[in-house]
């Protein structure tokens, strides 16, 4: 009889736990994994206007990745071709109004031709630089390297016009160098890549460039020298922007020096500096969305800030968001949900690894109130995602375990649990784990999907409740 009953009682909580299970699949959301043939790994992600996505490889395509198109419809990756002259990009697209999509490029290589070629080099900058012993030709070599590229030529330019395998290679490189200002558009029409303007600047580009669309489909491109562009996608040109407002002087009246040690443990103290000895830094506008009214909400000096283009004019806010290298999901009422670590000072001194609390920011109030907090601690802001979905509820997913953190993990371990956090009502709902931990790409498809992916091509869908798949007739 006791068996009879233990037996009932395990059916009974294994009943329980598949209906638990089941529950958690499917009421609020589920994952489903997706195999794709191309490795899509890092393929940076943009929605297309028919609703298909463009992955671009960032960096550049390893041996086994492509770039590739996903089209939602049928689930499945195509390859396409790479950029013209094997330039690759960084910082990912822009949609432009007639569909096609504005990069920046670059090459893989150095810019400077003494840093691409530097061991072709070497012994031969040697052997024509001054000093008798080796040690006085190594600091002279030392002193070689601190020249700008200009001087540097000065002194190996004799050496490759007596060399003629050098000198094609520089030829080469100068010729790429000068291809790379050239800024690519994909067409998906032909599903290539294609020319477009010259940008205005000749200095190196990297994953900092900033592209924000205006109310008119031109696009402001911020580079990572405090340098703008505007680019007019109906002639593709490019021209020098110009505004007192989205870059400024701040002059830097302290700095923080080595205090001392205690317990192991680094400690800094903060220098009033002498009027003399005041730094003067540029700080530049880090634009983050365009918001329906045609202004752009971004990042000045650490603060929200936003800039009317039409005006030339910004309005700085006093709420301290800190780090802009975060992607916060946008409300369709152009709310910002982000994490309060960066507004809270406080809670950032505090060392916590848990960020639990969420803030929101209005931007057409500048105000700024908490909405809630995490049901499961995730460490920074910039190790877990948070994932706007159609319905403006927030899919939030990744970051770190620490309460696992113990001996048999040298470091907090991968969070696989996940929830979904309703900004209207402050609360969250546990859904069933994901299938892989976070990759890091995500992208909203249009029939509520989220695709996610960028670890070790293990992909999988975030498939909301009341998803329907679309049959073709």
């Amino acid at each position: 009889m006791k068996k009879v009953i233990l037996f009932l009682i395990i059916i009974f909580f294994s009943i329980q736990k598949c209906a638990f299970s089941k529950e958690l699949d499917y009421v609020h959301g589920h994952f489903e994994k997706f195999k794709s043939d191309i490795d899509i790994s890092s393929g940076m992600p943009l929605k297309l206007q028919d609703g298909k996505i463009l992955l671009v490889c960032s960096q550049g395509c390893s041996e086994n990745e492509r770039n590739a198109i996903f089209d939602p419809e049928t689930d499945t990756v195509e390859a396409i071709g790479d950029f013209k002259y094997g330039l690759i990009t960084r910082g990912g697209g822009i949609l432009l109004p007639n569909g096609k999509v504005l990069f920046i490029v670059e090459f893989k290589g150095y810019y400077n031709f003494s840093n691409e070629y530097t061991a072709d080099l070497y012994k031969k900058i040697l052997k024509v630089l001054p000093g008798k012993t080796t040690e006085e030709k190594n600091k002279n070599y030392r002193d070689y390297l601190k020249l700008s590229e200009e001087e540097k030529a000065k002194i190996y330019m004799p050496i490759l016009k007596r060399n003629l395998e050098l000198l094609k290679k520089y030829n080469e490189h100068k010729e790429l160098k000068e291809k790379s200002y050239y800024a690519q558009l994909y067409n998906p029409e032909t599903r290539e890549f294609e020319l477009t303007g010259r940008i205005t600047n000749d200095l190196p580009r990297s994953f900092n460039v900033k592209m924000v669309s205006l109310k008119n489909g031109n696009i402001l491109v911020f580079y990572e020298n405090n340098y703008i562009d505007l680019y007019d996608y109906k002639t593709g040109k490019f021209t020098p922007y110009k505004s007192n407002k989205l870059i400024y002087n701040k002059i830097i009246k302290t700095e923080v020096e080595f205090d001392k040690i205690i317990n192991g443990e680094v400690k800094y103290k903060t220098v009033e500096l002498a009027p003399e000895n005041y730094k003067k830094i540029k700080i530049a506008f880090e634009p983050i969305y365009s918001l329906q009214d045609g202004r752009i909400l971004g990042i000045l000096d650490g603060k929200f800030a936003i800039y009317d283009y039409a005006k030339d004019d910004m309005f700085e806010s006093d709420y301290y968001i800190g780090s802009w290298n975060v992607r916060y999901p946008k409300l369709s009422s152009d709310t910002i949900i982000f994490s309060k670590e960066f507004e809270d000072h406080e809670y950032r001194k505090s060392g916590s690894k848990d960020n639990m609390g969420l803030a929101s920011y209005n931007p057409y109030t500048d105000t700024l109130k908490d909405v809630g907090e995490l049901l499961i601690p995730r460490g920074s802001s910039s190790m877990f995602r948070k994932i706007r979905l159609l319905d403006d509820t927030i899919l939030i997913i990744g970051g770190l375990n620490h309460r696992r953190e113990s001996l048999l993990y040298a470091v907090a371990p991968p969070e696989r649990r996940v929830e979904i956090f309703n900004p209207k009502t402050g609360l969250s709902k546990r859904i069933r784990r994901s299938n892989y931990q976070q990759g890091f790409f995500y992208i909203l498809l249009n029939d509520g999907r989220v695709l996610l992916y960028g670890w070790e091509n293990k992909n999988e869908f975030f498939v909301p409740k009341n998803y329907k798949k679309k049959v073709k007739k």
